[in-house]
């Protein structure tokens, strides 16, 4: 699981969220820095959606929004 700070890149906005990674995407030697590398593309695209998410879980929900990649929602893994 990692917790991530995403913020635009004027820093007008952040909003943080948690990521739940399948142990099976996760290599042995894989380290926080290269699941970076992996999830930064994805989430330059999905920035938007994730960010109206995340917003709408912390105000009406009181906690981190959280997405899951796994084999259902694989990612960009």
């Amino acid at each position: 699981m990692l917790t991530l700070a995403l913020e635009r890149a004027d820093g007008v906005e952040r909003v943080v969220l948690r990521c739940r990674i399948a142990a099976a995407f996760i290599p042995n030697e894989t380290d926080a820095t290269e699941l970076l590398a992996r999830l930064k593309p994805w989430f330059e695209r999905e920035f938007e959606q994730t960010r109206e998410a995340a917003l709408k879980s912390i105000r009406s929900e009181r906690r981190l929004h959280e997405i899951v990649f796994d084999r259902a929602h694989p990612g960009p893994f």
